[in-house]
């Protein structure tokens, strides 16, 4: 029997791009019929590692006086994501934001791989962030996230007090600079075929049908 074709998924909670990928890469599993050989796991990645626990002011002033992007560039852009995550069905609430760095949740999401919840665990996250507003910096917030999902509160309390998942989120985010990552969201396949994140769901289904090499 084949090994099960293994996806990589570098990604990081509050990247806009990564939140509307994971919903066109469901998408593309659902319309093909490689969900039987295909295993797929998050890796971590920080978009913004010097961003504060919590950051005092609105995601508008978070990219423009944090990140120092121009203040009309980052009108545009929200008008952009918040326009292409409402095409595929997903709520990007850009006045609710609370910016905040996210070592911790992917911590809690490496927690969850070892519970076998990671993939509810990314999308309880990215909802909890991009639809409804949440902190999810603080440990009180991501315990009772990673309950919804059947984790255990009082686990996840203990991991992010000990740190025993922070080596794991570094030497994710070392493996996929290794492999040649600029920006997320960034997909490997069996750790050495690249495809293309921000493919259409159809696109995605049939490149990974195909077993077709499509980046080097």
């Amino acid at each position: 029997m084949a090994e099960p074709v293994r996806l990589e998924v570098w990604s990081d909670i509050s990247c806009p791009w990564c939140y509307i990928a994971k919903r066109r890469l469901d998408q593309a599993l659902a319309g093909a019929a490689v969900g039987t050989d295909l295993t797929v796991t998050y890796r971590s990645f920080q978009v913004s590692p010097d961003a504060p626990q919590d950051f005092e002011g609105s995601a508008f002033d978070f990219l423009v006086h944090h990140k120092g992007i121009p203040a009309a560039q980052v009108r545009q852009g929200m008008t952009q994501v918040a326009r292409i995550a409402a095409s595929v069905g997903l709520v990007y609430d850009v006045e609710r934001l609370s910016p905040a760095n996210t070592g911790k949740a992917h911590q809690v999401l490496h927690l969850a791989r070892a519970r076998g919840a990671q993939l509810a665990m990314v999308d309880r996250l990215f909802a909890a962030f991009f639809a409804e507003g949440r902190a999810i910096s603080r440990d009180g917030v991501l315990a009772e996230l990673a309950g919804d999902v059947g984790l255990e509160g009082e686990e996840v309390r203990e991991v992010l007090r000990t740190g025993e998942f922070a080596q794991a989120v570094r030497a994710d985010i070392d493996a996929g600079l290794a492999l040649g990552l600029t920006g997320v969201p960034f997909y490997v396949i069996d750790g050495v075929r690249r495809l293309p994140a921000t493919q259409a769901p159809e696109t995605m289904a049939a490149l990974l049908k195909s077993g077709d090499p499509t980046v080097r």
